[in-house]
């Protein structure tokens, strides 16, 4: 099976990491062969093609879209990405592509459309962008579901000058109408967004969820790493971390006021692990907590060893899809704290591994995390249920194996959302 994937990035983004470790377990296990179209290409792999081809044009392109941006033409208008893109896939001729993150810049929305017409299409959804006018993530607002767009829209990522989100909600509906494609989402919350949304809910939609290396991410070692980094065994441990600390959709803010509100009462000293970029970012933090900055860590084997060595890891993120951070800390038997928001329920169950805390009560949040983290009995059993729960929904071979199964069927035009069996528990 030849299988194409299109991003904005190669190996670098959630998304793009998503597809990358998704096309090399396809080629692990089923022999398949891949290559991608990105936007913006970080590695030097040569089935990797970047849609535009020197910085020049990257340069027109992003000059481009940020103008016409600005007036509400939100991703019309990419003249050598567009032209590349149809001459590579031209050339490949694949049997199937899969889509990711359309928004970023590079894919003007309606060739969307002239894909559909010519190859089978399969998109995977990492955010909220196909759903709404312009915005990837709404924090909670419902308006995309009448059609209607919301007052901060034109304000979230991507950018969006003057709002003109109800045409450009309009302007998709009208390309996905006349579009054949089958969507496949990582969350439950995710999929049940597309089955409310009046842009995409005669779509077939399947759910899969990420999957990753369970012998990496895993509970053996978590003495020893404690012993690397220097951190005693009988002291307690959290752990906070996003690509960019200062992404506000991850909850930095919140998560100061949060350990402010413990340090009150906590009984004695408490370490903090804080991964991410934004070196420059002053917690500014009480006392009681022993602060340990470590930067963005690319090596997935010290990423490992960071979440292995903590009691817990706090996720108050405002809005997310299924993040792929509190599913690696799970695997490595540590409990997650997190608001109850977009898909975090997929992988936290409630008093089980971890809590979900009702968004955005950080006084809840604050005395959950002080309670667990005085009660080892309950921190020992969230750890290995954390670690069952991974095994049990997060493999990666299981997810290779449903995306298989997926291009399978949408190859032979029997695709149907019973036919594949949702990645959630029943």
């Amino acid at each position: 099976m030849k299988i194409l994937f299109i991003n904005k990035y190669d190996i670098h983004g959630g998304a793009g990491i998503a597809a990358f470790k998704l096309a090399q377990n396809l080629s692990r296990y089923y022999k398949t062969q891949n290559s991608f179209i990105v936007g913006i290409k970080k590695s030097n792999d040569g089935n990797i093609f970047q849609s535009r081809d020197n910085k020049f044009q990257i340069e027109v392109e992003r000059g481009l879209n940020f103008l016409l941006s600005t007036f509400g033409l939100q991703y019309f208008f990419f003249p050598f990405s567009t032209k590349r893109i149809l001459g590579i896939l031209d050339r490949i001729k694949p049997d199937i592509i899969n889509l990711h993150n359309l928004h970023g810049g590079y894919f003007k929305t309606s060739l969307l459309k002239t894909i559909c017409e010519k190859y089978k299409v399969v998109w995977s959804l990492h955010d909220m962008w196909a759903l709404t006018g312009s915005a990837a993530y709404t924090f909670g607002d419902e308006s995309w579901k009448e059609m209607r767009t919301f007052k901060a829209e034109s304000g979230i990522y991507p950018y969006l000058g003057i709002n003109t989100n109800k045409f450009l909600m309009k302007h998709k509906k009208m390309i996905y109408d006349s579009s054949e494609f089958t969507i496949v989402t990582a969350s439950e919350w995710m999929y049940q967004n597309v089955k409310n949304s009046p842009l995409l809910n005669s779509k077939p939609t399947i759910n899969i969820p990420y999957g990753i290396d369970l012998n990496l991410y895993s509970n053996e070692g978590r003495a020893k790493c404690r012993e690397k980094f220097g951190i005693p065994v009988n002291e307690k441990v959290l752990i906070f971390g996003a690509e960019k600390l200062d992404d506000h959709r991850k909850g930095i803010s919140e998560l100061i006021k949060i350990l402010e509100i413990m340090s009150e009462d906590l009984k004695s000293s408490v370490h903090l692990i804080v991964l991410g970029n934004g070196d420059d970012l002053n917690l500014n933090l009480p006392s009681n907590f022993i602060v340990r900055k470590v930067g963005y860590v690319s090596d997935e084997i010290l990423y490992s060893e960071y979440l292995k060595s903590a009691d817990i890891f706090l996720f108050p993120s405002k809005d997310d899809n299924l993040p792929v951070m509190p599913i690696n800390s799970i695997a490595c038997g540590t409990p997650v704290i997190a608001f109850d928001v977009g898909g975090c329920s997929d992988i936290i169950e409630d008093n089980f591994n971890g809590y979900l805390i009702a968004p955005f009560n950080l006084l809840s949040f604050a005395k959950k995390t002080i309670s667990l983290i005085n009660d080892d009995g309950k921190l020992k059993s969230f750890s290995i249920n954390a670690s069952s729960l991974a095994k049990e929904k997060f493999s990666e071979k299981r997810m290779a194996e449903q995306y298989y199964n997926l291009f399978k069927n949408v190859l032979n035009e029997n695709v149907s959302e019973n036919k594949i069996k949702s990645g959630t528990r029943q």
